[in-house]
C-alpha cells in the first residue's frame, strides 16, 4: 500500500506542474549527466546509404566517459551529518546502511578526483567497435584519424581508448592525437559562457523556477529520526545535492547504489526538474540570455563545418575525433539544431509543459557523442551539392534542419551555410 500511494502522489504532482498528465521521470533519468552510456538494444543500427552512396568521413565530438565524482569532499557532508546523528541518537537504521555505504565510496574515490574509470574507458572502446562495425567504407587502408582533447586527464584518457580500439581493429589507419591549450577555444572553452551567466535577469529567472520546487527534505527523515536536529542543524540543499550526486553517480564504477531508494519519486522527479532548467539555461535558446548560451560555443560548430570542407577537398577517407566536456555537446546539439533541441523557450516553465520537449537526459550520459557521418556517390562523378550527411546522437539517427533527401540522409550543402551564418556576435 505504501508503494502505491507514493505512485499516486507521483502522478497527481506530475499533472498538477504540468497542466496535463506528465509521467515523472526516474531516477536513471533523473542522474541526467550522471547516467552511464547507453547498452546493448538502446543503441540503434543505422539506416542503410541511399543507393550508390558510400561514407567517407567522419566529423565527431564526444563527452568524456564515466569518471569519479568530482570534489572529493562531496562525499564528506553527507557522512559528517550522519555521524552527528548517530552521536544524538537519532540514525535510523537504513540512516546507518547509508553512512557505511558513504564511508565506502569516500575511501575508493580518494585521490580520483573526476577522474576517468573503467567503465568510462569500456564506453569508449564500445563506441570505436560500433563506428569501426557501422562505417566500414570510411576506415580504409591509410584513412587518416586526427583526434583532439580537451587539456582534462579524463578527456584525453577518453581520446586513447577510442583509438586505441580503432588501431586494433585498423592496424593501417594513419592516427594523429593531441590535447593542447591552443584548440581549447573550441573544444572546450571555460570563458564561453562568462559574457552572460552573470546577468541579473538570467540567475533571477532561474532562481524563481527553482522556489517553485524547493527541496522537500523528505529523504533526510529516512535517515534521521529527529526533525529538529535536521531543521537546525542541518543545510538541506547541500544534503539533498551531495547525496543525490553520489547515489547518481555511483554507477560510473559500479551498479547503481541503494542510497538512490531514500528519495521518493517526488523528490527524484522535482530534482530532474530543477537540473533541466539548470541544463537549458546553461545551453539552450531562451530570450533571458540572448540566445548566447549556446551561440558562445559556435566556435566548435564552425570547426567541424572548416574540418568537414577540408576533408570533401580530399579523395581518401578521414576521421576528425573531439573529446570533451557536456557542457560543450550540449550547445553543439542546440547549434546543429538536432530534433527539436533549438526549440527556444521563452519561460523555463514551459519545459515542464512540453511533454516530449527539453529533456537533457536524451542529450548526455556520460560518453555521449554526436557523429556527423559524410557519404559521396561512388563510380560516378559527382559535385558539392551530391554530398549528403547523417547526425547521430549517442548513436541513433536524428533529424537535421533541412528537407531530407532519403530518410535521415541530409544535402550537406543545405546546411552548410546555416551553421556558418551562426555567430555569438
Amino acid at each position: 500500500m505504501k508503494k502505491l500511494t507514493v505512485y499516486i502522489a507521483g502522478c497527481l504532482l506530475a499533472a498538477g506542474v504540468a497542466g496535463h498528465a506528465v509521467e515523472p521521470v526516474a531516477f536513471p533519468e533523473a542522474a541526467a549527466n550522471y547516467q552511464a552510456y547507453p547498452e546493448g538494444s538502446a543503441i540503434g543500427r543505422p539506416t542503410p546509404a541511399p543507393e550508390g552512396y558510400r561514407a567517407f568521413h567522419i566529423e565527431h565530438y564526444g563527452r568524456h566517459g564515466s569518471r569519479w565524482l568530482i570534489g572529493e569532499g562531496r562525499y564528506q557532508y553527507p557522512v559528517d551529518v550522519l555521524e552527528m546523528a548517530g552521536r544524538a541518537g537519532a540514525l535510523t537504521p537504513r540512516g546507518a546502511e547509508v553512512l557505511a555505504e558513504l564511508k565506502t565510496l569516500r575511501i575508493k574515490a580518494t585521490g580520483r578526483d573526476g577522474e576517468l574509470t573503467q567503465l568510462g574507458a569500456e564506453q569508449h572502446r564500445g563506441i570505436a567497435r560500433r563506428m569501426a562495425r557501422n562505417f566500414p567504407t570510411v576506415f580504409a587502408p591509410g584513412t587518416c584519424v586526427d583526434a583532439r582533447s580537451s587539456a582534462v586527464i579524463r578527456c584525453i584518457l577518453s581520446m586513447l581508448n577510442e583509438i586505441e580500439e580503432l588501431a586494433s581493429i585498423y592496424d593501417d589507419l594513419v592516427v594523429h592525437t593531441d590535447a593542447s591549450a591552443a584548440d581549447m577555444y573550441y573544444i572546450a572553452n571555460p570563458e564561453a559562457t562568462a559574457s552572460w551567466k552573470r546577468v541579473e535577469a538570467v540567475k533571477d529567472s532561474l532562481e524563481a523556477f527553482r522556489n517553485k520546487y524547493p527541496i522537500r527534505g523528505d529523504f533526510a527523515k529516512v535517515l534521521i529520526s529527529d526533525d529538529r536536529l535536521i531543521a537546525d542543524s542541518v543545510d538541506i540543499k547541500r544534503f539533498n545535492d551531495d547525496l543525490f550526486d553520489i547515489a547518481a553517480n555511483s554507477v560510473s564504477h559500479g551498479a547503481q547504489s541503494d542510497i538512490a531508494t531514500v528519495f521518493s519519486r517526488d523528490e527524484i522527479h522535482e530534482q530532474w526538474l530543477r537540473t533541466n532548467a539548470f541544463w537549458f539555461w546553461r545551453s539552450g535558446n531562451w530570450p533571458v540570455t540572448g540566445g548566447k548560451a549556446a551561440t558562445n560555443h559556435v566556435a566548435l560548430l564552425h570547426n567541424i563545418v572548416e574540418s568537414a570542407d577540408t576533408a570533401l577537398m580530399s579523395p581518401r577517407q578521414s576521421v576528425n575525433l573531439r573529446f570533451g566536456h557536456e557542457s560543450v555537446l550540449m550547445p553543439l546539439v542546440v547549434l546543429l539544431e538536432i530534433d527539436d533541441y533549438a526549440k527556444e523557450y521563452r519561460r523555463l516553465e514551459d519545459l515542464v509543459t512540453d511533454e516530449g520537449g527539453w529533456r537533457n537526459y536524451e542529450v548526455f550520459p556520460m560518453a555521449a557523442n554526436v557523429q556527423l557521418i559524410f557519404y559521396r556517390p561512388y563510380g560516378r562523378e559527382y559535385t558539392e551539392d551530391d554530398i549528403l550527411v547523417k547526425a547521430m546522437l549517442n548513436e541513433r539517427e536524428v533529424g537535421l534542419p533541412a528537407t531530407p533527401v532519403e530518410g535521415m540522409y541530409y544535402r550537406w550543402s543545405d546546411l552548410r551555410e546555416r551553421y556558418l551564418l551562426k555567430n555569438s556576435d
